[in-house]
């Protein structure tokens, strides 16, 4: 069943990116406005998932949070969507220029750790910064992956109706790195899907 929703999916999302299309606009095109203005205003750059994935508003079942905090309001929204929705596929999608990512890779180096609850975000993220580090991955892009795949783990891990799911090949999560600079999609972690990673999407 997972094979037959998800492979469609895969390589419509593949043939878009192919032609560089996000119904009928550029997504680099796209992105670069979205880019030069949240530039202008001096905070990163954010893009709705509707866009990233071509989608109409409602057609994706959609948990933002920063840096992946995973609370238990997150993770049931997920068992929601997976569950009483049937989503079958879970994706925590990551993208270059992260704040989070990189509030929590300078808050070892420089013992400064942000106030109130921005603080508990950039504390769940420390983890995978030190374990990237510690096995000699440094750049943004590897940290990022490291963080992502985290978690990817972290979700099943903490949901047992997820990993049963994904266990019985009724669901997939998988993470994927998103360029801002040129809107592709690159795999870092697959759970429950068939795919290498690394592979663009």
């Amino acid at each position: 069943m997972l094979r037959g929703v998800v492979e469609p999916c895969v390589t419509a999302l593949r043939r878009e990116a192919a032609h560089g299309r996000a119904g009928g606009l550029s997504w680099a095109g796209l992105l670069r406005g979205a880019l030069r203005a949240d530039r202008d205003r001096h905070r990163p750059a954010r893009l709705a998932a509707e866009i990233i994935f071509d989608r109409g508003l409602g057609d994706l079942f959609v948990v933002r949070t920063a840096g992946h905090a995973m609370g238990p309001e997150v993770i049931g929204s997920i068992e929601y969507g997976v569950d009483v929705l049937d989503c079958p596929l879970v994706v925590v999608l990551g993208h270059d220029s992260c704040g989070a990512v990189g509030a929590a890779c300078a808050a070892p180096e420089d013992g400064m750790a942000p106030a109130g609850y921005i603080r508990d975000v950039v504390e769940r993220g420390t983890p995978s910064v030190l374990a990237a580090r510690a096995a000699g991955r440094v750049s943004t892009e590897e940290i990022l992956a490291e963080h992502m795949g985290d978690i990817v783990d972290l979700s099943l891990y903490r949901s047992r109706l997820l990993a049963e799911r994904v266990a019985a090949g009724q669901a997939a999560v998988v993470g994927l790195r998103y360029s801002l600079a040129d809107g592709t999609a690159r795999l870092v972690a697959a759970r429950g899907l068939a795919m290498p990673v690394g592979s663009a999407l």
